[in-house]
């Protein structure tokens, strides 16, 4: 039998990872939201996205994460996945 103080701990484990994962879902929807308006603000997403590939190189990102991964830790879209939406609009 578990000791309570495990139980706690793991409840509050499981607890995190879920908040987290609605936080980055958010965060995500965000960010494709703010893509969406700078390239109709400034009329140009290859800029936008020639300055995403800048940073993404200088930060030595991972192009390609697993998908499960991706949907677990990142806030942001992987580069591709963005550069994809940006070129959509």
């Amino acid at each position: 039998m578990l000791s309570d103080d495990t139980r706690q701990h793991t409840d509050f484990l499981i607890k995190s990872q879920l908040l987290s994962v609605v936080i980055q879902m958010v965060s995500r929807k965000n960010e494709d939201e703010a893509n969406h308006y700078a390239t109709e603000t400034i009329d140009d997403s290859i800029s936008l996205v020639d300055a995403l590939k800048k940073l993404s190189a200088s930060n030595f990102s991972n192009l390609t994460p697993h998908p499960c991964y991706v949907f677990l830790n990142y806030s942001p879209p992987p580069l591709l996945q963005r550069v994809d939406a940006l070129q959509q609009y």
